[in-house]
């Protein structure tokens, strides 16, 4: 009678535990996006609002650009890749460019944006956010738009 209740606590402890651990693999692992949204006009139209962000898209997506940030933010060693190719097509795959909106949080008026930004994992955050503001700036350079500090 006794093994079998120390038999059954154990197995529970050991089923909680391997709970809690996927649980908090799982939590690790969800998809995230980190993006820096850059206001536009209000009186902008969409058609010029598009071809912002195909502009914006251009420039980024380039190979030279691309390779320029593997190098300046070491991709390849901070995602654990085998070589600078593989982040690159990383990098490639996980980089969006939209057109979206920002709330103003004292007046509440909405205002046009273009994001950029990057997709992956929760557990990747800080990495995304430095690759975004990245890419930001570097867009920033290309429209001819100072910086805003």
């Amino acid at each position: 009678m006794q093994r079998s209740i120390l038999l059954g606590l154990v197995s529970a402890l050991v089923l909680l535990v391997a709970s809690a651990g996927g649980y908090a693999w799982m939590k690790q692992n969800r998809p995230d996006q980190q993006w820096v949204p850059m206001p536009l006009n209000p009186s902008s139209t969409q058609g010029e609002r598009q071809r912002l962000q195909q502009q914006i898209e251009d420039h980024l997506l380039k190979e030279t650009s691309l390779k320029k940030f593997v190098a300046e933010l070491s991709l390849r060693n901070r995602w654990n890749v085998s070589g600078d190719q593989q982040a690159l097509e990383r990098l490639k795959s996980s980089i969006f460019i939209r057109v979206g909106e920002f709330r103003h949080p004292m007046s509440q008026e909405i205002l046009p944006t273009i994001d950029v930004g990057v997709k992956g994992k929760r557990k990747e955050s800080r990495i995304l956010a430095e690759i975004a503001t990245h890419m930001a700036k570097e867009a920033r350079l290309y429209l001819g738009i100072s910086d805003p500090r």
